[in-house]
């Protein structure tokens, strides 16, 4: 890690390369966002500014003719076809005109997937959810063969191109090859860490992918490669990292940080930090999406119809705003609507997989089904790392009472975040369901580890215990639960708790702990009653008893609930003989009955059992 803060000098020049390469390369992405870190910087750094020539005098030496400035225009505009078409026509192209080229024929097949994939809501488009457009095949054989002719002098951005490529073909591990290739050839290039974020398979793979160190763009790329992982808490320490070497003007710093608090839980924080944004940039929208969830989290009805109503005007048809608008129609139970605006954010982005999520959900309050499984199924297909589309599909199936499917799926939604309590909750709820009691009590016990987001695995776990007529460890997960939620109004499951630890306590012949308990349950409505009845018993008792005549008693009835243990063949001969000789003078008959090599069933023992003095029978 670096010693100090950064300086000007290990961020300015290195922006200022890659806004000008992406310039000339029509990479309007990757230029946006140098250009919007390049603005963002300290106000000391924006007085050392100053557009730097490149070295080699690339930049000031390339003259685009008419014919690459049109094509140029063409790309900004969509037309990536004509781009293409007109590009092709260009005789010995510079590097720069090659890879505009390429890029215009990859986007156009890109832009065709997308309009492909935003139909795939409906039912009779399913087949075509996969769709690889035709010239994307063609477009990797001719870059690989570049490769193959240029070897380490082929151009650092065509490279790139085929990395994008090879993620597009769905060759991952290829890609990776290619994209680590690229940034160890050139670690500047930041839409290269972007790709690389997505072709990893686990965050164990970091180790391997981080090339340069203590580079300030690999830890950027750690901290995103970290949130795609859903590892939120880890993520926001590396965002918070940055923002403290002196970054933390950059609202791309700040709007993560933001949404890991939200996905942590944390949505208060998260809503003051995305207000910070929303102060110094009211017409951002990037990420403001996640700003409504929280809001709509919240239940913030007046905030989140501000929100929608400011971004609408000025940005109608964008996919944050559809997304703001859907959350503040469903906030306001209009599923319909909200539906209406998630499907639309679907059609402009059909890549994110946070609509598929909240469409799903949505399809769930209008009861459909079917609707809401193929929503829940893309989710995953857009992102399998994402846990939010495999728990739509655990509930959806555990509501249908499909238990071993629920419980797969809900696996899966845990495998992609380990340190969450609610899939591990998820997962005990299920395996009660399929009675396989031990694997809910262990669960929920590692629900309660991990941090209990919820505050209910204690009180399942007890109730497990209690099927299991496991008294004790009832007793105690529910007296930890009194402990650590003392301060917090959970009324239901407080009653719940007080009510089990009297009846447990006096039971147990502890009439002080009984008291107290119940002396607590009557402070709670649910409990009111229980807790009077109780006292009045302990009362009673009390006055006719003493405190040692109801410890006594109570260990009394306890005891005569045990069953005691069978006697041996000897025991019962001795009993029989001495019952027969005082009943009747046929007693030779009654002898040769019980003889040694017939036993006697235990059966026959009760009645006699039952006359035993109490307490002969609680020392047993």
């Amino acid at each position: 890690m670096f010693a100090g803060n950064y300086k000007y000098e290990d961020l300015v020049p290195d922006l200022e390369w890659l806004y000008d390469e992406c310039h000339n390369r029509c990479m309007i992405d990757g230029m946006a966002w140098a250009g919007e870190v390049l603005w963002g910087l300290p106000d000391e750094w924006k007085a050392q500014y100053r557009l730097r020539s490149d070295p080699l005098g690339a930049i000031q030496t390339l003259v685009y003719d008419r014919l690459v400035g049109f094509a140029w225009s063409l790309i900004q505009k969509r037309e990536f076809h004509r781009a293409a078409f007109y590009l092709k026509k260009i005789s010995k192209p510079n590097p720069e005109v090659t890879f505009l080229y390429y890029w215009a024929r990859y986007l156009a097949c890109e832009n065709n997937r997308l309009e492909t994939e935003s139909e795939s809501i409906n039912r009779e488009n399913r087949e075509k959810e996969r769709y690889v457009d035709e010239d994307l095949p063609v477009m990797l054989n001719e870059l690989i063969e570049i490769r193959n002719k240029e070897g380490d002098n082929m151009d650092v951005f065509l490279l790139y191109l085929l990395g994008k490529v090879q993620v597009s073909m769905r060759q991952l591990p290829e890609a990776t090859r290619t994209l680590k290739k690229v940034v160890q050839r050139e670690r500047r290039l930041w839409p290269a860490w972007m790709e690389l974020v997505q072709t990893i398979d686990s965050p164990n793979e970091l180790s391997a992918v981080e090339l340069q160190g203590n580079y300030w763009m690999t830890n950027w790329f750690r901290a995103d490669a970290l949130y795609r992982f859903q590892l939120h808490k880890t993520a926001g320490n590396f965002y918070q990292f940055l923002i403290n070497k002196g970054l933390g003007q950059l609202h791309h710093l700040i709007a993560p940080l933001a949404s890991c608090k939200a996905r942590q839980q944390e949505h208060d924080h998260a809503m003051d930090l995305f207000e910070i944004i929303r102060s110094e940039d009211p017409y951002r929208i990037h990420f403001m999406d996640l700003y409504s969830d929280s809001l709509y989290v919240r239940g913030h009805k007046v905030k989140l119809c501000q929100l929608s109503q400011q971004l609408y005007k000025t940005h109608k048809y964008t996919f944050e705003v559809c997304c703001i608008v859907a959350n503040y129609y469903s906030l306001r139970r209009e599923h319909d609507k909200a539906i209406a605006f998630m499907q639309r954010a679907i059609r402009m982005n059909p890549l994110a997989a946070s609509p598929w999520v909240l469409v799903g959900h949505e399809f769930m309050e209008v009861k459909n089904s079917s609707a809401a499984c193929l929503a829940y199924r893309k989710a995953t297909e857009v992102d399998p790392h994402d846990s939010r589309g495999w728990y739509g599909l655990g509930q959806l199936y555990d509501i249908m009472k499909m238990h071993s499917y629920s419980l797969e799926y809900y696996k899966r939604a845990h495998r992609c975040k380990p340190d969450d309590s609610r899939m591990l909750v998820a997962l005990g709820n299920v395996y009660e369901a399929l009675n396989r009691l031990q694997e809910a009590k262990n669960t929920y016990m590692k629900a309660y580890q991990v941090g209990d987001i919820e505050g209910t695995a204690l009180i399942r776990m007890a109730r497990v215990c209690e099927r299991n007529n496991e008294k004790d460890e009832a007793a105690a997960a529910y007296e930890q639960y009194v402990v650590e939620y003392a301060n917090i109004e959970y009324v239901e499951h407080m009653s719940l708790c007080l009510k089990y630890l009297a009846n447990y306590y006096l039971n147990k012949a502890d009439v002080p702990r009984a008291r107290q308990y119940a002396e607590r349950c009557t402070e709670f409505e649910p409990s009111q009653e229980e807790g009077k009845k109780l006292l009045a018993q302990i009362n009673d008792l009390m006055n006719k008893e003493g405190e040692e005549g109801v410890r006594k008693m109570l260990k009394t009835a306890c005891s005569t609930a045990i069953e005691e243990e069978p006697r041996s063949d000897t025991e019962m001969m001795e009993e029989h003989e001495a019952e027969t000789d005082a009943e009747s003078n046929d007693g030779d008959d009654e002898m040769e009955d019980s003889s040694p090599d017939q036993e006697e069933s235990p059966e026959g023992s009760v009645p006699q059992q039952e006359q035993n003095d109490p307490d002969e029978s609680s020392e047993l």
